[in-house]
C-alpha cells in the first residue's frame, strides 16, 4: 500500500516506471504477481517478467496475471541462429505471449548472427552485450 500511495501522489513518475520480477514470480509466487499488477496496472506502472523460460508454460492462468511484457532469458536464446530447435521453442513462446497481448524482448543477445534470428522469430526487442556495443 505504501508505494501505491506514493506512485498515486506522482503519477506521471508512476506511468514512467516498469516493474520487472523475475520467472518465478509467476511460476512460485501467481497469488503475489496478481496482487501487485493490481494495485500497480491502474496506476500506469507497465509490469513484466525477465529472465523466463519453459517455466511460463506451467503458470496456468498467466492471461490473468495483468502483465505488459516478457523478456525471455539468454539462457533460452543463446544459439538460436544454428539450432532449428531452439528457434521453434522461441516461436512457440512468441505466439504464445502474443496471444496474451504480451509484447516478447529477448535477453543477453551475443552475437549478429543470433540477434537475426530472434528479430525472424518476431520479438519485440532484444537486450545484451550485442546490442549495446559500438555501431555495426
Amino acid at each position: 500500500p505504501h508505494l501505491r500511495d506514493l506512485l498515486g501522489q506522482r503519477p506521471k513518475a508512476a506511468r514512467a516506471l516498469l516493474v520487472e520480477l523475475a520467472e518465478p514470480a509467476a511460476t512460485e509466487h501467481f497469488e503475489r504477481l496478481l496482487e501487485l499488477g493490481q494495485q500497480l496496472r491502474p496506476l500506469g506502472v507497465m509490469l513484466g517478467l525477465e529472465h523466463a523460460g519453459a517455466g511460463l508454460a506451467q503458470v496456468e492462468r498467466l492471461y490473468q496475471a495483468g502483465l505488459d511484457y516478457v523478456k525471455l532469458d539468454a539462457s533460452v536464446l543463446l544459439g538460436v541462429a544454428g539450432d532449428a530447435g531452439r528457434a521453434a521453442f522461441v516461436r512457440g513462446m512468441v505466439i504464445m505471449l502474443r496471444s496474451l497481448a504480451l509484447k516478447v524482448y529477448g535477453e543477453g543477445v551475443v552475437d549478429a548472427m543470433d540477434a537475426q534470428a530472434l528479430w525472424d522469430c518476431e520479438l519485440d526487442g532484444l537486450t545484451g552485450p550485442w546490442v549495446t556495443a559500438a555501431p555495426r
